[in-house]
């Protein structure tokens, strides 16, 4: 199978899973340059100059079905420096030692120790004048999921995440600039759901006073439950292409949004004094 991922991919991709902002240019099939800029916000703001931005030679020097060298060309001081703390920084963010460092400038990244990428046996790997193809034996659960968090990315949503294995259902977790989202996945398209909650402030004193029959759906299969102090929106998504792909993410997002404000004005209608306050 073959997917590709383009050079402002590559930058989302990094921003959404790393934090960090990296742009990628190719000279040939097996080398480039890279340039790993650090967000000018919060703290990072103080770190000198030098760390906040780096440009660095690459060439990929070998790979297998699960693990890719690169060779981080020219090394100095201060490159040494940077590169250890860059691998042991992805290495923090993964939980796990996906980056292992090799002798001579070398690194080695492990596929199979990243959740989304480890079943893959990984068959080429080349840069071209679009971005990174890769090629991959058959495995449609690995291509499907690569495409959906491509499809986040590019749409424009945040904290995109792929829903562990040991949760009790399969998805993505994402965000907009309004609400949380989890998309859970199904064999069925009818069977899929987008869901999306909000918590009702303790301070507001409504604990034991929003009756379970309060909300009122603009659409009959919405479904709002309202428990623990968090009131949930659920929807099946609407599917009106032939696969899911950005403007079916948006409008069912609108739908979920849409919903939530009139459950969140129905809340606020419980703060109403009554004859009994």
């Amino acid at each position: 199978m073959r997917f590709v991922l383009t050079y402002e991919d590559i930058s989302l991709w990094m921003h959404n899973f790393l934090d960090i902002d990296i742009q990628v240019e190719a000279f040939c099939s097996e080398s480039g340059q890279f340039c790993i800029t650090s967000p000018d916000v919060g703290i990072r703001k103080l770190l000198p100059e030098c760390y906040r931005r780096y440009n660095q030679y690459f060439y990929i020097e070998a790979f297998d079905t699960a693990c890719v060298t690169i060779n981080i060309a020219g090394l100095y001081g201060r490159d040494e420096l940077f590169y250890r703390l860059f691998a042991r920084y992805v290495n923090y963010c993964c939980m796990t030692d996906v980056i292992e460092q090799i002798p001579r400038g070398r690194i080695k990244i492990h596929l199979k120790r990243i959740p989304l990428t480890r079943d893959i046996c990984l068959q080429s790997l080349i840069l071209t004048e679009k971005g990174i193809e890769i090629t991959f034996a058959e495995d449609l659960n690995l291509y499907e999921h690569l495409r959906m968090v491509q499809l986040f990315l590019r749409a424009g949503y945040t904290k995109v995440r792929i829903i562990p294995e040991d949760m009790p259902y399969s998805g993505f977790w994402f965000s907009d600039d309004t609400l949380d989202y989890t998309l859970v996945m199904a064999d069925h398209p009818a069977d899929i759901r987008l869901y999306s909650s909000f918590h009702v402030m303790e301070w507001m004193g409504l604990e034991g006073k929003i009756p379970p029959k309060s909300f009122h759906p603009l659409y009959p299969t919405t479904q709002i439950d309202y428990q623990y102090g968090d009131v949930k929106v659920e929807i099946p998504v609407t599917i009106a292409e032939p696969e899911i792909n950005a403007i079916t993410i948006q409008r069912n997002c609108k739908r979920v949004q849409e919903e939530i404000a009139g459950a969140i004005a129905e809340v606020l209608d419980n703060l109403q004094p009554t004859q009994y306050d």
